[in-house]
């Protein structure tokens, strides 16, 4: 009893070292912190909870039998609430309001078993021992549906990020889910509290590292992402440098409201095209770039398809600019990688000078109409 005590204790109190820094947190919006906040106290209060009618029971004495009955309510109350709130913290989805159903359901649950029905749990207050009553399944059951959804989210997620992290994410999952079965089916062993404290803080840790490495616009990594992975490139790869031809005229014509949604539109784009074959980055305003690391060897098909999907974007957003780019092949052989970026950015602002002067850039349509103005005031002061 005594080790189990100090686990519950320290875990708890590593949680509450967590909670501290995020309200130090400068990365994060308010909203995330406070649902991560929530969970974590939620771990907390639920891991006590478990540990409190074992401590009473090893002091010995019935007289403690309605502070045991709460506590395994708390208990089995937040445990299927946590794995949703958590999905929260990372996003949002059209199903979450239906996620919180069974949730609902689960504390009814709960409150008609403490009321004297035994449905869920029954405590024997001779023995000083829980079993499981003939609606435990049940409960385990809502218990599932939310560490489903929460799976099913993590792994989009990840999907979005590129994948990014995705095996510590699955060991987060393994942790928790390996405790949770520990504990089902060798009650004595009290393990799923501690391993979902544990890994609620490496989520925290995961997470945190990721928004910092994300550019929150469009949600692709950043300038900071981009300059720490040049330095482990180690093996042949391509670089692609990116640029949104015309965005400044995009901004001053239409605003910077239109200007995000352009960036939105090719950050799909791009994430569609390229994103099974590498890593996308914005590094600057309009400014992207990409590195492919698999089948570089079919890149014209890649960048055509790329194109087919900017002028398929343009049937919906005809503000939408066209793009230029450039690219390489980095091998690391011949080449330091700041020549391969230097090389890829030169080729990308060749194709974007060609583009302009030949006037095949695709302006949005304001830009075009100014810039014909512009030629035919120059063609006539030409005649003068």
């Amino acid at each position: 009893m005594e080790v189990y005590t100090a686990v519950v204790i320290m875990s708890s109190f590593a949680l509450l070292v967590a909670i501290v820094s995020l309200a130090g947190n400068g990365y994060m919006d308010k909203r995330k912190k406070l649902i991560l906040s929530v969970v974590m106290s939620f771990i907390i209060a639920a891991n006590f909870a478990e540990w409190l009618p074992a401590y009473l029971d090893e002091l010995g004495g019935n007289g403690y039998n309605l502070v045991k009955t709460i506590s395994k309510f708390i208990e089995l109350s937040l445990a299927p609430a946590i794995p949703l709130l958590v999905a929260m913290t990372i996003g949002s989805s059209r199903f979450e309001k239906y996620a919180w159903i069974p949730i609902g359901l689960n504390i009814i649950l709960q409150i008609v078993s403490v009321s004297g029905a035994g449905c869920v749990f029954v405590y024997d207050p001779t023995s000083g021992v829980y079993s499981r009553g003939f609606l435990y399944y049940l409960y385990v059951g809502f218990l599932l549906l939310e560490a489903l959804y929460v799976l099913i989210y993590v792994v989009l997620f990840s999907r979005h990020y590129q994948n990014h992290g995705f095996i510590f994410l699955l060991g987060i999952a393994t942790l928790v889910i390996g405790g949770v079965m520990v504990q089902f089916f060798v009650p004595k062993i009290r393990l799923d509290w501690t391993c979902a404290a544990i890994g609620m803080i490496l989520f925290y840790v995961y997470y945190d590292s990721l928004v910092s490495q994300v550019d929150p616009l469009t949600g692709l990594f950043n300038r900071r992402s981009l300059d720490v992975r040049k330095n482990h490139l180690h093996n042949p790869c391509v670089i692609i440098f990116l640029d949104v031809d015309y965005f400044k005229e995009v901004n001053d014509d239409y605003g910077h409201q239109v200007g995000d949604q352009i960036l939105a539109s090719v950050t799909e784009c791009l994430r569609h095209v390229y994103g099974k074959f590498g890593e996308c980055y914005r590094f600057g305003g309009d400014e992207f770039c990409v590195i492919l690391t698999k089948e570089y060897d079919k890149l014209d098909a890649i960048n055509k398809k790329f194109v087919a999907e900017i002028r398929s974007a343009r049937l919906l957003e005809e503000r939408l600019p066209y793009v230029s780019f450039g690219s390489t092949l980095f091998d690391p052989a011949t080449e330091t990688i700041d020549q391969a970026f230097e090389k890829a950015d030169r080729f990308m602002y060749k194709q974007k000078r060609f583009r302009k002067s030949e006037g095949t850039g695709n302006p949005p349509p304001k830009a075009k109409k100014d810039r014909e103005k512009r030629i035919d005031r120059a063609r006539k002061n030409a005649r003068r």
